[in-house]
């Protein structure tokens, strides 16, 4: 259904050089094609995952960025240009987001793969460990854990001290005090040196030195919205509709004649391309007219032949406005209620048709 025609895209393999400090950035990818099923069955996707989001997958040692998602509507899945170009106002079903940074070698920009390394200040070795301080808070006792019943498990299982069972470690013990043992020189220190190790080439650069990029995911916009248009009122919906042949999908993406892509919450059509358009407005407060005024812009961009508005409650001026631009609303998020106050706004306009 309304298909934009569009050339085919070629697979192209994201080239992994970037700039310092800046966002993760694709190269002019050739325009990809797409088309309101391939935009619909995303968002079907996208919603349907457990993230709820378009998510990166990181390859540290190739430097190369893919979103998976992309894979299962036949997409290249390093291709951000299909995802950037859903971000844009003229389609505007994306909201891109920062997903994580990832430090990189000043000298070595293109090599990500960098894991961090603590350091003796007094020797320079890496073979350090971190030792906790423990009390006992019924007889005092403060001693490292090596000096406590210890289980095989390496849980504190009795105080030394009074000789008392200890069941429940985080309620019967605190750590007043942390340091770290060099088993190198045999120092003992408070704070270790930090640096980061570029894997690559095998060397060592500080903190402060590491350059970073960004690495973005895509989150459906509305998504609240999506999340409380419930399942059993989308099947009720469908199941009332078919009985007067219509044949409904939820969250449609639709171009108008503007050009403009709009979600449509849930549409029905009918084999003589009548269309019902129905948008829900999930909100604790009275929908007011800015809120209806939102809807109104793409019912007239759309055009279909009935538009009705789900909310909880609406107040008097804007239902006054929804009803001059002959939009239909239905005070209730109840699924029963909804499915009976659309039986009878149906079933009115079908006796109207049939009068004339």
């Amino acid at each position: 259904m309304f298909k934009q025609n569009s050339k085919n895209k070629n697979d192209h393999e994201e080239n992994s050089t970037h700039n310092f400090d800046r966002p993760v950035e694709v190269e002019d990818y050739p325009q990809t094609a797409i088309t309101d099923d391939k935009i619909t069955s995303f968002i079907r996707k996208i919603r349907n995952s457990d993230e709820k989001l378009v998510v990166p997958h990181f390859d540290l040692v190739t430097g190369r960025i893919t979103y998976p998602l992309l894979h299962d509507i036949c997409e290249n899945a390093t291709d951000v240009s299909f995802l950037e170009n859903l971000t844009k106002p003229s389609i505007d079903i994306l909201e891109k987001s920062v997903y994580e940074r990832i430090a990189v070698c000043p000298n070595h920009p293109n090599s990500y793969d960098v894991n961090v390394r603590f350091y003796c200040p007094k020797c320079n070795s890496m073979d350090i460990e971190k030792l906790h301080l423990f009390e006992h808070k019924i007889c005092g006792y403060i001693s490292e854990k090596k000096n406590f019943v210890v289980s095989e498990k390496g849980m504190i299982t009795q105080c030394p001290s009074c000789n008392m069972e200890i069941k429940d470690c985080k309620k019967e013990l605190r750590i007043p005090a942390m340091w770290y043992s060099c088993f190198s020189c045999q120092k003992k220190f408070d704070d270790v040196v930090m640096k980061l190790h570029c894997r690559e080439f095998n060397h060592d650069f500080d903190t402060n030195m590491a350059r970073t990029i960004t690495i973005h995911c895509f989150k459906l916009k509305d998504l609240e919205t999506e999340r409380n248009f419930g399942s059993l009122l989308l099947e009720n919906l469908k199941n009332l509709l078919l009985k007067f042949e219509y044949h409904s999908e939820e969250n449609c993406s639709i171009k108008g004649r503007s050009g403009h892509y709009h979600n449509v919450d849930f549409m029905s059509r009918d084999d003589k391309n009548n269309t019902i358009f129905i948008f829900l407005i999930k909100s604790n407060k009275e929908v007011d007219e800015s809120q209806v005024n939102s809807k109104i812009i793409p019912i007239l961009d759309l055009e279909p032949t009935s538009a009705i508005i789900l909310c909880s409650s609406i107040s008097v001026k804007a239902k006054s406005l929804a009803a001059r631009y002959q939009i239909s609303v239905i005070e209730s998020l109840d699924s029963n209620d909804v499915v009976s106050s659309l039986d009878e706004l149906i079933s009115k306009k079908f006796n109207i048709m049939e009068i004339t």
